[in-house]
Formats: C-alpha cells, sequence, structure tokens
C-alpha cells in the first residue's frame, strides 16, 4: 500500500493502490418494504405523506416523510409508485411491520390494502 508522504497523522490511501474487494452483488437487509395496494392506495398515501403523491408517475419515486400532528417527523421513506394503485414504501431504517400497524390506524373505509413486502433489497456495483 502507498501512503501519501504528508499523512503523518492520518491514513491516507492512494485511490490507484486500493485493490477492488466489493463483491459483484450486496443486499441490504436492513430495508423494510411496505406495499400499499388498491384503489385507494394514492388518495390513502397522500392523505398520510408530506409529499404530493399525485404527481408521482408510474416507476418514480420521491423521498416523503409520515409526520405526527404536531408535524415532527416520525418515519422517512422513499416512495416508489408502481402503477395504478400500487406504492412501495422503501424504509431506510426498517421497520416496515410497525410502519404498517401504525399506517392501519388511519385506513378506515378505504380500500387500500397493506402488506410488508417479504423481498430483500438488494442491489449491484456497476464498472
Amino acid at each position: 500500500m502507498a501512503y501519501h508522504f504528508w499523512s503523518r497523522n492520518v491514513l491516507i490511501l492512494d485511490p490507484l493502490t486500493v485493490t477492488d474487494n466489493l463483491p459483484p452483488r450486496f443486499s441490504l437487509p436492513e430495508i423494510g418494504l411496505l406495499r400499499l395496494q388498491g384503489p385507494d392506495a394514492e388518495v390513502f398515501a397522500q392523505s398520510q405523506l408530506a409529499n404530493d403523491v399525485t404527481l408521482l408517475a408510474p416507476g418514480q419515486w420521491h423521498w416523503s416523510c409520515w409526520l405526527n400532528a404536531k408535524g415532527r417527523v416520525l418515519t422517512v421513506l422513499a416512495l416508489l409508485r408502481i402503477g395504478e394503485g400500487d406504492l412501495l414504501a422503501i424504509l431506510p431504517d426498517g421497520g416496515a411491520a410497525e410502519f404498517g400497524q401504525a399506517l392501519q390506524r388511519f385506513v378506515f373505509r378505504r380500500k387500500v390494502k397493506l402488506a410488508i413486502d417479504a423481498r430483500t433489497v438488494s442491489g449491484s456495483f456497476d464498472a
């Protein structure tokens, strides 16, 4: 390994000599997924989340959050619109089951089904 000569107290690696030891695929099991499906999925999400869900086209996502009555953030999530009446809440800090239970209290007569998506989030590095 090569170090920069000015790095007396700090270990600074020369990026040209660092080997690529990253796996081609990786898994993120701590990310939670909650599916919102039904004719009222968009209307329900619009009433519960901070962003404008109606602006999302199928295949698009945006960051959103769930707030309490005082406007304090309870949950930060990425919201993906899969299709008409089909949304996916991606929770980077996990807790999809707890988030789903908390949202379920506000469903009332809406035609929306909240379900945990058990798939594992994974990805790959492209060169």
